[in-house]
């Protein structure tokens, strides 16, 4: 019985080892490096910029399976 308890404890532990959605720095430096290049103009609300970065948001959140805003 304590061997039962031990593997299945190992099992759990080792299932629990990293985090599903690890943010990796590589990942965020590019999306910062892509938001802040020309091609977002500014990013100022209202304006095409900022309607670009909030079509390149929502497909990065919809990529990682977020629910999309209901605003």
């Amino acid at each position: 019985m304590k061997l039962l308890f031990l593997i299945l404890i190992s099992l759990f532990i080792q299932g629990c080892d990293q985090p599903a959605n690890e943010i990796k720095e590589a990942n965020l430096h590019k999306h910062i490096k892509i938001l802040a290049s020309d091609e977002f103009e500014g990013r100022s609300p209202g304006s095409q910029g900022g309607e670009k970065t909030k079509l390149y948001l929502k497909n990065e959140f919809q990529k990682m399976g977020l629910p999309p805003n209901k605003r």
